[in-house]
Formats: C-alpha cells, structure tokens, sequence
C-alpha cells in the first residue's frame, strides 16, 4: 500500500468510488483539488489500483476532511482508519487546532468509525442530501 498525492490520471478511479457511494459527481469537482491552495488529494494504492482517498482543507487552524472513502472490496481492513489517522497527522503538521466533518445520518457504520476517533455531533444539517437525509457535521479537537 502507498498513500500519494492525487493526479489527473487518478481522478476517473476517484469518481468511480465515489459515486458508488455518495451522491453523483463529476471529474471538474475533483479536478480542481489538485490545484486548490487548500486542498490536500490523496489516492491510497494497492500497487496501481486506487483503493481509496482523501481530500482535506486546510483553512488557518481548522482542517476539514472534505471527501474520505474506501472501495468496497478493501473495506473493513483498517484502511479507513489508516487515511483518518493520516488525516490527523496532517492536521497536527500544519497546527490545526480541530477538524471537522460531515457524514450522513444514515451512515452507521462512518458514524461509528468517527465516534470511536473521538469526533463528536456538533450540528444537523435537516434534509441536506434530499428529504429526511441529513448530515450530522462532527468535530475532533487536535491534541
């Protein structure tokens, strides 16, 4: 496994993954993360296949994990938690205080995750992925 900055070459498999399980988007909306002065894109590989990703803001002393995903058939193996970590040691670099982020509500098993990385419910966002899907926005402070 290597975890690597992000490439237009990745973008297609990203999308692929993601939209197996999120909402519908397109190669512009991953496009302009890599050129983003925010925006930290990294592809999780398992010699060349993407098996997941991460896409981070980094905004003064807040991080905000924007997109975290791992593909079906490599989940439930600790890669997850790894690109959480990772995501923390970022954050911890580039001294943030908190990270945050959003999970829908009906995602039991990412809330769980997240609970257990000590991130907590901060806020609902009512009917934000359609009607009665809401986002429950969490927050870690950074030790």
């Amino acid at each position: 496994m290597k975890l690597v900055k992000a490439s237009a070459s990745d973008i297609d498999d990203v999308i692929d993954i993601h939209n197996r399980h999120f909402l519908k988007c397109n190669y512009d909306d991953y496009y302009k993360e890599l050129n983003s002065e925010y925006s930290t894109f990294l592809v999780l590989k398992n010699q060349n296949t993407i098996i997941g990703y991460l896409v981070v803001y980094i905004l003064f002393q807040t991080m905000e994990i924007v997109s975290i995903c791992i593909d079906d058939s490599f989940q439930h193996q600790g890669y997850g938690k790894f690109l959480l970590e990772y995501s923390e040691f970022l954050a911890y670099k580039h001294n943030c205080e908190e990270i945050l982020l959003e999970v829908e509500e009906k995602n039991i098993h990412a809330l769980d995750v997240y609970v257990s990385f000590g991130f907590g419910k901060i806020h609902i966002r009512k009917n934000y992925y359609g009607t009665n899907r809401n986002a429950i926005i969490m927050k870690k402070l950074v030790e």
